[in-house]
């Protein structure tokens, strides 16, 4: 396949709360869980991984709003967390897993590049290591496909491109869950432009079409 997209790496994140100009992805705002779903060039879902990560820092913001919404608190995390760096090391070797003839896995999530990819980027910078080493620089947002899929359409949350898309999604904010949604989401978008789910991919019988004489 010459495809430079070989594995998609669809991911959500949970966070301690919103960025903003004074609150920093990852350096000010935690992050606190981060779930990944591989989906092959192939539209097969071929593994899952989820991580809660335990406060890595003692300034971090975990914003009662955040914990409202996704039931993750600083507690939580500091009793069921794994290490932050070792989460991104596993990050790592999954990506090198996944590289294929030096093709990169790509990301793929719902406003994943305004909001999520600031987490990654900001954490790999953390630790000293520049995201765009292990993956693509490319980002896929499925908010994006689902405005060209249904352009009026109400909104173009995860919940309402479900929707649109023809199935149900209760709004988990948990990041496997979402995660989970979001490749579903994902694959459905790729098979309607691939033409799989119109029949319109099939291959078609050839039928040899004749002129029928005529006389002048």
């Amino acid at each position: 396949m010459y495809s430079p997209y070989q594995y998609f790496f669809v991911s959500d994140t949970e966070t301690g709360g919103l960025i903003s100009a004074k609150k920093k992805a990852f350096d000010g705002i935690a992050l606190t869980e981060v779930a990944i779903v591989v989906v092959d060039q192939d539209l097969n879902e071929v593994e899952e991984h989820c991580w809660l990560i335990k406060p890595y820092k003692d300034d971090l913001i975990f914003e009662p709003g955040a914990q409202k919404v996704s039931g993750i608190s600083r507690k939580m995390c500091e009793k069921e967390g794994q290490d932050v760096e070792k989460v991104m090391k596993e990050i790592i070797a999954l990506a090198k897993k996944y590289t294929s003839n030096k093709k990169k896995p790509i990301f793929v999530g719902q406003n994943f590049r305004r909001f999520d990819l600031p987490f990654f980027e900001n954490m790999f910078i953390f630790f000293k290591k520049k995201f765009t080493t292990y993956f693509s620089p490319d980002v896929l947002d499925t908010m994006d496909f689902g405005r060209l899929y249904k352009p009026e359409a109400v909104g173009y949350s995860l919940g309402e491109n479900c929707k649109s898309a023809g199935f149900t999604f209760e709004d988990a904010h948990r990041a496997l869950p979402d995660t989970k949604a979001t490749s579903r989401l994902w694959i459905h978008y790729m098979k309607n432009l691939r033409g799989l789910n119109s029949g319109a991919g099939k291959k078609v019988k050839k039928v040899k079409k004749y002129r029928k004489k005529f006389q002048m």
